[in-house]
Formats: structure tokens, sequence, C-alpha cells
């Protein structure tokens, strides 16, 4: 099965969705499937390489400034353009991908993998591991609201089954968005041989 995994973070960025996402990629690899990651292209990386056998494309990003909503992280950037768009969908189509599967829902990315998932009717799967929360309780309701009327209209009703890594995520899931029966719990996200 060709899966494309998509995530705006991806090592050598530093964070936990990034190694989720690569050590996701290398165990549905190890299982036989081709891995193909869509993700951005920062300073000190190449547009496109292959790494353990999984295909990596990295689109050029706009640079965001660093705002408090978004506590400063760094890499907050715009990636939705015209030119990143027309490629994700040459890669769809290049790698024949089967299933897009998306990693955590901040991040633009989202709406070009509900978008596309769509328009080729391939099933979309997400797997949360960032709850979208803030300390501030003004940014948190922010963010709450955008989580619950933007995210929830592009994104989060188009996708066919979500993938949480703790009950804590499930129940955030099941607030924002009502999912009830419509996800699972895998603290790895790839079952283990017993479970199978």
């Amino acid at each position: 099965m060709n899966i494309c995994l998509v995530n705006n973070l991806y090592p050598p960025i530093n964070t936990g969705s990034s190694f989720y996402t690569r050590e996701l990629a290398h165990n549905l690899n190890k299982r036989g499937h081709n891995l193909i990651v869509i993700t951005n292209l920062l300073e000190g990386t190449k547009a496109f390489e292959i790494k353990n056998e999984i295909k990596i494309y990295r689109l050029p990003v706009i640079k965001l400034p660093r705002l408090k909503i978004w506590m400063k992280f760094p890499f907050f950037n715009f990636t939705l353009t015209l030119k990143n768009l027309k490629k994700f969908e040459e890669i769809i189509i290049k790698e024949e991908i089967n299933i897009i599967h998306q990693c955590n829902t901040i991040f633009d990315l989202v709406f070009a993998s509900s978008f596309f998932a769509s328009r080729f009717k391939i099933p979309l799967i997400c797997s949360v591991t960032t709850p979208i929360q803030h300390l501030n309780p003004f940014y948190n309701k922010l963010l709450e609201m955008f989580d619950k009327k933007f995210v929830y209209l592009l994104f989060s009703r188009k996708v066919n089954h979500y993938i949480a890594l703790d009950k804590e995520t499930e129940r955030y899931l099941n607030e924002r968005y009502k999912l009830y029966e419509n996800i699972s719990i895998i603290p790895c996200s790839v079952p283990s041989e017993e479970e199978l």
C-alpha cells in the first residue's frame, strides 16, 4: 500500500510530533508498505530525499513571525501556496497514494490533506499527538473557536478515522468534534504482532 504521511514537522526538527511521524513511517515501512512523507522545507534540508526507503518531499514555506498565540513556536510557517498545492497534487498522482495519514491538526497542511483526499477519493486518517490548547485563557478560547469552526469545517469532518495516542487526546477529540465512534487509541499507532 502507498501511504502518504503529512506533517509540517519532520526531522531534523526536534519535536514529539516530528519523531512520531518518522517512527510511524519506519514501522509501516517494515510491514511492507511504501511510505511517502510530505513536510516543510527548512534551512539545511533537501526538497526531496530517500531515507531508509522512505521518500521525503519538502515544500517551501513562508516564514511567519513568532506569535504569542502559537507560544512563539519557531516552526509555524505558511505552506499553502498555489505552487505547493500543485506539488502536493503531483505527489499524490505520481506516487499513486492509497491512504493519506495526516499527523496532527494544528498546521496548515491539514487543509491540503483533506482537499486532495476528497478530490481523489482517498481515505483520510489523522493521528493526533497534540491537542490544540493554550495556557492563556484568552488565546485558548480563540484557538478553541478556530478549531471547532474552521478546522472542523475544512478538515476534521472529512477524516475517515482518528487515532488518539492516549485517553486524554481521545477526550479532547470527543469534546471538540463529537467523534465518539470514529476514534481508536493506539499508543504507538502501529499495533504489536500480538494485537494483529
